[in-house]
């Protein structure tokens, strides 16, 4: 099964953007994450994670090495990263983010996830959450405190309870899989898009067309003139 992607940013209405994204077709790696607004170098912690993620992966698997723990290095990777570069600058030294990256491996898909950008499958129509936030609301809602309604617009969706800081160099991900199918479509978007989009349309930004870059760019445009209120990312992998 032969990916496809596309994938988009856009600067929230107060900028500048601290999302960062990256897309391997070649190696069939994907990634969004999200810089932490209220640390300074949120944009810088973005970025090295998503590269450090990459680069932990780019070389294939060991032989001998399950996919499970090689996928929560990649994660560790980044964490390191972060916590080398706040060391060697110490103004950067509480820069954080968020990291949800997908790896397919032959017919499964693989997420390492830290924070509460997400992952989406679509699939015969129907929209899956991949990923759990790490968040105080997501918390309320699997207690039973709100609803899944309520938690787009939660005063405590941005209290976060897991990300990569630089103050650590070390971060424990959840690493998820599933099977992967001809016809699936996946997605990873940060919250900017969430925030002003709700899972019906999302689902059906995500179910138009068959050019994953355009899919990616008319989801983050929607989302703009609805209002955003946050940088806005999308990635979406089309699987033929």
């Amino acid at each position: 099964m032969t990916p496809r992607s596309g994938g988009t940013t856009r600067a929230g209405p107060d900028g500048p953007n601290e999302d960062a994204l990256l897309r391997d077709d070649e190696r069939r790696f994907y990634a969004v994450a999200d810089g932490v607004g209220q640390y300074r170098g949120a944009a810088i912690a973005s970025a090295l994670a998503v590269e450090a993620c990459h680069e932990a992966l780019a070389g294939g698997r060991p032989v001998d090495d399950a996919l499970r723990p090689w996928l929560g290095r990649a994660a560790g990777r980044a964490a390191r990263a972060l916590h080398a570069r706040g060391r060697a600058e110490p103004a950067l030294g509480s820069m954080a983010t968020t990291l949800t990256a997908l790896q397919l491996v032959d017919e499964a898909w693989w997420i390492v996830h830290v924070g509460d950008t997400r992952a989406y499958l679509l699939r015969d129509g129907r929209l899956e959450q991949l990923t759990r936030d790490h968040s105080v609301a997501w918390e309320q809602l699997e207690a039973g405190g709100i609803t899944k309604d309520q938690l787009r617009t939660h005063p405590n969706q941005n209290l976060l309870t897991r990300t990569l800081i630089a103050r650590r160099e070390d971060v424990v991900p959840d690493v998820t899989t599933g099977d992967l199918r001809p016809g699936d479509r996946l997605l990873l978007c940060s919250d900017g898009v969430l925030k002003v989009l709700d899972e019906g349309r999302v689902a059906e930004s995500l179910s138009q067309g068959d050019d994953p870059q355009a899919i990616a760019e008319a989801l983050v445009e929607r989302a703009d003139r609805l209002g955003l209120t946050d940088d806005a990312t999308a990635v979406v992998v089309l699987v033929g």
